[in-house]
């Protein structure tokens, strides 16, 4: 988990092509929240960032959220 987000943050936020906004851990799991303004530029650069490296275990899921509603309940959450 720690190498994928390694790989990931500076691929995404040097291009300010996505901002990591919350990371949640917890059942050996864990969800990282980025905010994207292009789903297809940033899906092209995480395939670049993970180029070589063997499949990571990880599922991706993309949300419109133009309010960033979600980072704010998470916000309010006191989390």
């Amino acid at each position: 988990m720690t190498q994928f987000e390694e790989l990931l943050d500076p691929a995404l936020e040097t291009s300010q092509s996505a901002f990591l906004t919350v990371v949640v851990t917890g059942n050996g799991t864990r969800e990282w929240q980025w905010y994207s303004r292009s789903p297809e530029e940033t899906m092209g650069l995480v395939n670049q960032a993970l180029t070589g490296y063997e499949p990571f275990p990880v599922q991706f899921s993309i949300q419109d959220d133009p309010e960033w509603e979600a980072y704010r309940r998470f916000q309010g959450s006191g989390g």
